[in-house]
């Protein structure tokens, strides 16, 4: 665990293990941020890299009503679990250069069980970019709801997910 912030530059922070923790902010000037397979973590602050990436078989975890603010280029070849309880209430992450999701990227959605969600509603901009936003996974890479069905379709520079059926 790191308690504070973390600065530093040009510098690799691998991220591994089901307890990784910063509970601060990260400037990694010209560096990357990377969580390893395995990984599964949840941002307690903002991150400034030049890149920010999820490997198959790591879990990003933004909780109900967070943003997981990246300053950088995002790749995600694994999990983004996200929180929700209605459409405006839901994980989030906000990149201000390119997103990437490869052919592996998958979400994983908890809807809290009093939520307000119906057939038809987006959860908006789960994950947006400032700069380009390359989605190559599949519609239906959308998982974890007992409660709801939903799929994730490209929306200019954001990736939503649509709720298309009951669980």
């Amino acid at each position: 665990s790191l308690i504070g912030d973390v600065l530093t530059q040009n510098t690799t922070l691998n991220l591994s293990g089901t307890t990784a923790r910063i509970a601060g902010n990260v400037i990694n000037t010209g560096g990357s941020i990377n969580l390893l397979s395995g990984a599964h973590f949840t941002p307690e602050g903002t991150f400034t890299s030049a890149t920010f990436q999820v490997a198959n078989g790591a879990t990003l975890n933004v909780e109900e009503s967070q943003v997981a603010s990246i300053t950088g280029d995002y790749t995600q070849s694994g999990a983004l679990h996200i929180g929700a309880s209605n459409n405006s209430n839901h994980g989030r992450v906000s990149v201000t250069g390119n997103a990437v999701l490869t052919p592996t990227a998958t979400f994983v959605v908890d809807v809290n069980a009093v939520n307000t969600l119906a057939n038809g509603e987006t959860l908006a901009g789960v994950i947006t970019a400032s700069g380009t936003l390359t989605n190559n996974a599949p519609s239906n890479n959308v998982s974890g709801s007992a409660l709801f069905d939903f799929v994730s379709v490209t929306n200019g520079k954001a990736v939503d997910l649509l709720l298309v059926a009951g669980g």
